[in-house]
């Protein structure tokens, strides 16, 4: 990565610096060129001094886990968790993430600092998941500690709707017949 980085410089303008230990995470960094610093390209000296400011990342950690609205989680909502830090992409959820008791067709995916759980919930349930240590980090950090938290699953508001369009039509020909849908009713 860095020698393309040279590669694609112009000759004799770029500066590389080697440290000489790894920079402490979650720390900003600031880095101080003296004025009247000498060049390679000539003779001329640097005007003032030249101030250039990075942070490092912060360790993995978790920032937050959500279902639902307003506190609620019914069946159908997905299980969000949100990390400060870009998880990895290439590791094996399935095997990493335990869920319990386990859900039918659970579905786990990474959406940048997002992890999404989506299963047919079971409602009047409780479902622990339980996040591994080596949950990682596109910058190879790990959470350190296994994780374990609840979400409680309720029941579904009552519901009933008719089929998903605004306008239906009855055919006066037909029985008089008009399809609906219920949810706990």
């Amino acid at each position: 990565e860095l020698e393309d980085l040279v590669k694609q410089a112009r000759p004799e303008q770029f500066l590389v610096l080697k440290l000489a230990q790894t920079l402490p995470t979650n720390t900003k960094v600031v880095l101080k060129l003296a004025a009247q610093a000498p060049s390679a390209e000539g003779s001329r000296l640097a005007p003032a001094q030249s101030l250039y400011a990075f942070s490092t990342y912060a360790p993995l950690r978790m920032t937050e886990k959500t279902c639902g609205y307003e506190g609620r989680c019914t069946r159908y909502d997905a299980m969000l968790l949100q990390f400060n830090n870009t998880l990895a992409p290439e590791q094996d959820l399935a095997k990493l993430i335990e869920v319990s008791p386990k859900p039918k067709h659970l579905e786990i995916q990474i959406s940048g600092n997002s992890l999404w759980l989506q299963s047919p919930w079971q409602a009047d349930s409780s479902y622990t998941i339980r996040l591994p240590a080596e949950l990682r980090d596109v910058y190879g950090q790990t959470l350190g500690q296994p994780q374990s938290f609840s979400f409680n699953i309720s029941k579904s508001s009552a519901r009933l709707s008719f089929i998903d369009k605004n306008l239906i039509t009855l055919d006066p020909s037909l029985p008089a017949q008009l399809p609906f849908y219920t949810t706990n009713f």
